[in-house]
Parts: C-alpha cells; structure tokens; sequence
C-alpha cells in the first residue's frame, strides 16, 4: 500500500486531522488508533506499519537534533498534534551509543513496554553484578542479560492476560495486605482468647492425657463465638485470597481460617521478606551458612563427649528423672545435656545435689568449667564472630557498590567528575545517555527485528554478539565528553609540536657548539701551522 493511500485512508477516517506525507508519522499516533484496532486485521496491520514508519521518522529526527544541536523542536513540531505525537515516541524510544571502527555511534530505537523489567531485578542486579573491572562489568551484565531478556518475555507473556496483568499490578499491595491481616488476626487472637475452665474453675489443659493436642480444646472468647467466627471467616478468606502468593502461606492461612487460629502466627514471619534491612540479616546469617553449619557440628561432637561422660559417671548420682534430667540412655543424656547446657550450664544441675565429697567437687569442677570454655565462651563466640564479620563485610561491600554507582557509569566506567564538568551532568548521563537497561531493551530490539531490517550498526552490534564480542561498549568513552576529548588531543598535538620543536632546538645548538669546536680546533691547527712555518723558514736563512 503506497503512502498516498494511507494518507486517503487515514483522512476518511479522521477529517478533523490533516495529514501532509512527511507528517505521517508525527500525526497517526494520537488519531485515536483503537478505532483502527475495532475494524479487521487489515487495518491493524495498517497501523502498526504506520506506528513503525513513525518511529522511524522519529529517529531520522533526533539524529537531525544531534547532529545540529542549535536546532530547535519547535521548528520541525509546531502543532499540538505534532507535539503530543512526538512525546508519545519520545517516551517508547531509547538511544544508546555504540563504537565501532574506533568511532562513537548514537542509535534510536523504539521499546515497546518498558514496565515488563521488574525493579527487584534491578535491585538484585545492582547489588550482585560483578563491578571489580569494566571489562568484568560488561562481562557480567551480558551473562545476567540472557536471564533478565526471558524474565522480560516471561513477564510480557503474564501481562497479556488480563488476570496475570492484574495480579502483577496488585502483587506488592497484596503482600502488604497479607502482612496487615496477619497482624489484626493475630492482634484479636492476643486479646480475646483464653485458657477455657472447668465446673470447678480449674484448668482443662488435659495434661494427663498422653495423646492430649492443645488444638482439640477451643480456646474460650471474650464476645460472642458466632461474631469471632464470622470474623474469622471473613478477614481470613480475604487472607487465603492474598496469600496465594506463597504455597506454605497459603496453606497456613487455610488451616488458620478452617482449624484454628494458631497458624495465623507464621504470617508475622512475612515481614522479614518485605524489608531490605531484615533481608540483610538473613543474608548475614546464611551467606556463611557453612561455616556456621560446620561450627555447630563441632558443637555437637563436643556435645555428644559431654553427654558420654555423665552416662558413664554421673547419670546415678546427679541426673534424675523426678527434676526433668533424664539420662538412662545415652541418647537422653545427649538431649538432656543439649538442653541444660545452652540454657544454663551444668553447674546448675549439680549444683543442689554436691555433697561433702571433694573428689566429687573435683570431678564436677572439670566437667563444669571445660563445658564453659569450650561450649559458652569459645563456641558461641565463633558463631557470633562469624554472623557480625558477615555483616561487616556485607555493610562494606554496599558501601563499595553504592560508592561505584555514585562516582561512576556503569557502561564507560568515566568518573562523575568528568560530565560535572563537560557534559550535561552524570545524571543525565547514566539515566539518558550510557543507560544500562536501554543497551538490554536494544537487544531485545535486535531479537525481534528481521535480520534484512537491520541497519548498518544494528547488524554490526548482531554479528558481534552472535560470536559473543562486546567490543562495541564504549569503555572510557562518551559523546557528552567528545569535545572534551577533542579537546586534549588537542593539547596533546600542541604539546607534541612545541616538544619537537624543542628537540630540534636543542639539536640545532648542539651541532652549531659542534661546528664553532671545529671551526676553532681549525684555527688554532693553522696558527700552529703557520708557526712551525715560520721557525722553518728561520732555521732555512741561518744556514
């Protein structure tokens, strides 16, 4: 279809709007496009070639702006049309730069939806991409962009369905909510229930009862149960629906709404999930899982020796079964000694039954103050050691990333202080200029174009990630800064000739000081000469 028809089309359907052939593309965009999307698939197709027209010519646009930066909007977009046109492909446009051939390239493209990247990828990005070196940098990004670009699909794949759109829209206030319930549910169950009495106002806990479960007895209500059932029933539903989000949760908050209250309690735990500072603390304490793992095996070796020591001497004399100490196998000795031990020490359980014997004394004192070195003082505080240097390198090592994304890009790795002085701020640079998300949407871009479409950079940056070369980042370079640049080579060509210059000087004097030796070992060989001359010509007349 040539670009007069589309211009006959487009002017029956919308007479209001007038439509000369180089304004296609400024115009179509804000001519109500849903009326086109109503009609059948020709008009659709239509549209969306038109739409890609219209980037195009959007780009031919801003290549006019950059290469004439005197050049103002105003003279090429003049009507309100033109102007909401032009802001509509301004917004669903990227620009980054590419090097190639040693030379700094922009390049426009357009982004088709721009919220399908989640901001807890950026987060974890920033936090964990490799920043030792800026090759490391771009190395690194590469490998995280292959795992965000299916993210990024996966989550265009959601946001087409229109529940998935919404479950996507509402998944952070629904975890706030959940949180919000857990708390009122739990807040109700703190005030209102009770341990339930007998006729005799003893307590019915059921204790004698070995196959007793403290969920077989309802707890008793301080208001009417049908009203604490309806509002179980309600505000727990609710929190079924939100908690959807998480399988274990999920199922909780089933047995909490069906059963009993009880289980409404492990929500609270939600909390750590929904703040940076409490994930930190988690991270601290399982990034050296390891190591805290290894320490509290040796705890438990040092434990079960312990524990092998009182089955075989002391079970009789200080452990018993009436006090709660049970250690008639070694496996209760073990239990008992893991119990009494981390709670209190030994020395507690000996201490009501030590009689007059000093051996004994002796004997307890050995056990009870080896448990306390080794278990108490050295144990716990290598697991707290490890849990606070944790911390210490974690708190170091965000410092360092928030330091390198403060003072400098992630792409040239050029510090702040060269665009506070020669661009237009590193701001402005990091956000518009070198940013780092626009370089993964235009791989995307280069995904989803037909290879034939490609331009002359397009296929260049295509082939070389085909073979897995990232030459075209503009490490240390950027066209903010190419005058300054410009500039210093410059500097560097005048302080070359003036060096030259100097050499040749200094060559020129040093065989002009050659020359005037000779010219004066000349001079004084002829006066020599002429000396001897005349004393031969002396001698010569005597004779």
């Amino acid at each position: 279809m040539s670009s007069m028809s589309w211009v006959s089309l487009l002017q029956n359907e919308f007479p209001s709007v007038s439509l000369p052939p180089v304004e296609i593309p400024l115009n179509i965009i804000v001519s109500k496009p849903m009326l086109l999307i109503e009609r059948d698939e020709e008009f659709v197709e239509l549209y969306e070639l038109i739409e890609t027209t219209g980037f195009a010519y959007f780009h031919i646009v801003c290549r006019k702006f950059d290469m004439n930066p005197s050049l103002e909007q105003e003279t090429l977009v003049k009507t309100d049309v033109q102007k909401t046109a032009f802001e509509y492909y301004k917004t669903n446009s990227y620009s980054i730069e590419i090097l190639k051939d040693d030379v700094l390239q922009k390049v426009y493209f357009r982004v088709k939806d721009k919220n399908v990247l989640r901001e807890e990828i950026k987060d974890k990005f920033k936090y964990e991409v490799d920043r030792t070196t800026p090759s490391n940098k771009i190395r690194d990004f590469m490998d995280w962009a292959s795992d965000i670009i299916q993210d990024i699909k996966y989550q265009r794949k959601i946001r087409s369905n229109i529940v998935g759109r919404m479950l996507l829209k509402l998944w952070l206030p629904m975890n706030y909510a959940a949180l919000f319930l857990s708390f009122v549910i739990c807040s109700v169950i703190m005030v209102t229930w009770r341990d339930p009495k007998n006729a005799d106002g003893t307590s019915n806990t059921g204790r004698s009862n070995k196959n007793y479960l403290y969920f077989s007895v309802i707890p008793e209500f301080d208001f009417d149960s049908t009203s604490y059932y309806l509002f179980l029933y309600i505000v727990g539903g609710t929190h079924n629906f939100l908690s959807l989000c998480i399988l274990l949760f999920f199922a909780c908050s089933v047995l909490g709404t069906v059963y009993y209250g009880y289980f409404f309690c492990f929500h609270l735990l939600h909390l750590a999930e929904l703040n940076q500072l409490l994930k930190r603390v988690r991270q601290a304490v399982t990034t050296n899982g390891k190591s805290l793992l290894m320490v509290a095996l040796l705890g438990l070796a040092i434990f079960f020796c312990y524990s092998l020591v009182a089955f075989a001497f002391l079970r009789e004399r200080y452990f018993l079964e009436s006090a709660g100490r049970h250690c008639r196998t070694v496996y209760q000795c073990f239990v008992t000694m893991i119990h009494h031990g981390f709670v209190d020490t030994p020395y507690t359980t000996f201490e009501g039954m030590m009689n007059n014997n000093y051996t004994d004394v002796i004997e307890l004192t050995i056990i009870d103050v080896t448990f306390f070195i080794l278990i108490t003082t050295i144990g716990l505080n290598i697991i707290f050691g490890i849990i606070v240097d944790t911390f210490s390198q974690l708190r170091d090592a965000k410092w360092e990333i928030d330091k390198d994304m403060m003072n400098n890009c992630f792409i040239c790795s050029r510090e702040s202080y060269d665009f506070e002085r020669h661009g237009g701020g590193f701001e402005n640079h990091v956000k518009t200029e070198h940013y780092q998300w626009a370089y993964l949407f235009f791989f995307i871009h280069l995904t989803e174009t037909r290879p034939n479409d490609f331009s002359a950079l397009e296929l260049y940056v295509y082939n070389l990630l085909d073979r897995n070369i990232y030459d075209f980042f503009p490490l240390n370079r950027a066209l903010s800064l190419q005058n300054e640049e410009d500039s210093n080579e410059r500097k560097v060509e005048i302080l070359r000739v003036q060096v030259d210059y100097m050499v040749n000087k200094m060559r020129e004097e040093e065989a002009e000081k050659e020359r005037q030796k000779e010219k004066d070992r000349q001079l004084a060989w002829e006066a020599e000469h002429k000396k001897f001359t005349k004393r031969v010509a002396k001698s010569a007349k005597r004779r």
